[in-house]
């Protein structure tokens, strides 16, 4: 039976002592996002589009978010721009439709990130930027494959201790 939309489940959010963690799932895959401490967390679903469009253009359905977690309108445009590119780069790739709410013009907090893996490319990124850089992001499973736990924990500790 095929699947008819690939939809993103409600995100939980937990505020701890080293900070908030935000997990959800989505085509039976957990996903979270370990925030540092007193990091103000506004239900918003730009996250969860970049989390899940890839999975979602490669299976070609429907990209689905849950209510309350909207996405503004520029970022919806320029994911439409994303995914042509992806389509370049991966030719299986098939664009898709983002099924969200459209969040009303605000004044969100405004940062800079840089993808972190702790290879060459990251650490050359960070030690030519770090002035203009506000976070890290590091995504487990892109780089060493997640089965293994204990070198995932490993790497997880590596990456805040240089962070």
């Amino acid at each position: 039976m095929a699947t008819s939309a690939l939809v993103v489940q409600e995100p939980w959010v937990d505020s701890h002592a080293d900070g908030v963690l935000i997990r959800t799932t989505f085509a039976d895959t957990p996903v979270s996002w370990d925030l540092p401490t007193n990091t103000a967390v506004v239900p918003r679903g730009e996250a969860l589009v970049l989390t899940a469009l890839m999975p979602a253009m490669r299976l070609g359905i429907p990209l689905v978010l849950p209510a309350g977690w909207p996405i503004d309108a520029l970022f919806q445009t320029h994911i439409e721009e994303l995914q042509g590119i992806w389509q370049l780069w991966f030719p299986g790739l098939r664009r898709i439709a983002i099924e969200a709410e459209i969040a009303e013009q605000t004044n969100l907090p405004v940062g800079r990130a840089a993808g972190f893996s702790g290879g060459v490319d990251s650490s050359y990124t960070v030690a030519t930027r770090r002035s203009a850089l506000d976070a890290l992001v590091f995504v487990a499973g892109i780089d060493t494959k997640r089965r293994n736990d204990l070198l995932m924990a490993r790497i997880i500790e590596r990456n805040r201790d240089t962070a």
